[in-house]
């Protein structure tokens, strides 16, 4: 095996392999790259067993083959050197690299000893999805998922669409304490296809680093034990999640008995004073009071808070609330912000029904998204 790259090249391909390789590896080859040169390219894959990055990237091949070298050593040795061609010789079981007046000689594993790729023995569904619909769901969507394995299913992104001319793509994810689901319509060029399917909520985030919103359309494969989110140049597979989903359409409050609209980076701005004040507390809760026009002043949200030393915060936002007002109702503010920083919109609607009962935000606009995301009240101590 002998090829030449560019070194910026070089280095983006294994940065974008990066969250495929084993932190942990079972087997020693998994901490490993495999450097595949072919046809005038080379191919770059990392694995874990359960996610696996393919990155293509331009090269002048000499002598195809491929080899496996250990991961971080490679990265940190390409990323040192200048910005230059690097021409790679694999001699006698090592990776020869040399840039400019710099080399190094890099051992490696025997690619015959690298995990190959899961093959297609089913019968996948296949469709294309716009590049900014799978960033929307990876920005908004899951964030919502757990973070602790006892319930697995609850770790991933569910994906589904009953199909039909008006049957929405779905991403949905929830943890126990919020729930966020993001609808993607069909259109006149396309109808999503019957599916369900739940992946790890990881994979959906380094599959859409692999891409930006004006990136051409995603293809998914989608199969019973794999889903394939393939790019331009990339490709990013990933094991599903065994069990059945949680029915989230139950947990969708069916109706809301106050509405507050509100300018979305004036709440941010007020969260995020308040978590200032609470930054030091166990539970960093926000108290809100929704307060209704009475026909001569306008409604308002109040955003509160007090610190375990007596420490204070309190802003007033100026809102358009309908129906009745509510005196308290406390939602933990971490879960609140996650998805308004990521909301692209001007205004956020606030759903309640009683302190007790979730609470739904949702973006407001003609242009916003279908997004709807549930979040559970804070118990609120009476003095």
């Amino acid at each position: 095996m002998k090829f030449s790259i560019l070194q910026p090249d070089l280095l983006t391909a294994l940065s974008a392999v990066a969250p495929a390789v084993a932190k942990r590896p079972v087997l020693p080859v998994l901490a490993h790259v495999l450097l595949d040169a072919h046809d005038g390219r080379l191919e770059i894959s990392g694995t874990d067993l359960e996610q696996r990055i393919d990155v293509s990237a331009c090269a002048r091949i000499e002598e195809g083959g491929a080899f496996t070298i250990p991961f971080r050593l490679a990265h940190d040795l390409v990323k040192a050197f200048p910005s230059e061609r690097i021409d790679l010789e694999l001699r006698d079981n090592a990776l020869h690299l040399e840039c400019a007046k710099s080399e190094a000689d890099v051992k490696g594993i025997d690619a015959d000893e690298y995990p190959l790729p899961p093959t297609v023995n089913e019968d996948p569904v296949k469709f294309k999805l716009p590049a900014c619909d799978l960033l929307d769901a990876a920005r908004l969507v899951a964030l919502a998922s757990a973070d602790d394995e006892s319930r697995p299913i609850l770790t991933g992104v569910h994906i589904r669409s009953n199909g039909g001319e008006n049957e929405p793509l779905v991403f949905a994810a929830a943890d126990g304490f919020r729930l966020a689901v993001l609808e993607i319509p069909p259109s006149e060029l396309r109808n999503w296809l019957p599916m369900s399917v739940t992946v790890p909520s990881k994979a959906l985030a380094d599959a859409a680093k692999l891409t930006d919103a004006a990136g051409p359309p995603v293809t998914l494969v989608v199969g019973h034990s794999f889903v394939r989110f393939a790019f331009e140049g990339a490709t990013l597979t990933t094991q599903v999640l065994e069990g059945n989903f949680v029915n989230y359409k139950q947990i969708i409050p069916n109706h809301h008995d106050t509405q507050a609209v509100v300018d979305r980076r004036e709440l941010v701005r007020a969260l995020q004073s308040a978590a200032v004040v609470v930054k030091t507390d166990d539970a960093k809760v926000a108290h809100f009071r929704l307060a209704a026009s009475d026909g001569y002043e306008p409604g308002l949200v109040n955003v509160s808070t007090v610190n375990e030393g007596g420490d204070e915060f309190e802003a007033e936002l100026d809102a358009t609330v309908t129906g009745a007002s509510l005196d308290v109702i406390a939602f933990g503010i971490p879960l609140l912000l996650d998805p308004l920083r990521g909301l692209n919109c001007d205004e956020v609607a606030i759903q309640t029904t009683q302190a007790t009962r979730p609470g739904v935000v949702k973006p407001v606009g003609e242009k916003t998204l279908a997004y709807t995301y549930v979040i559970m009240p804070m118990h609120v101590r009476s003095e």
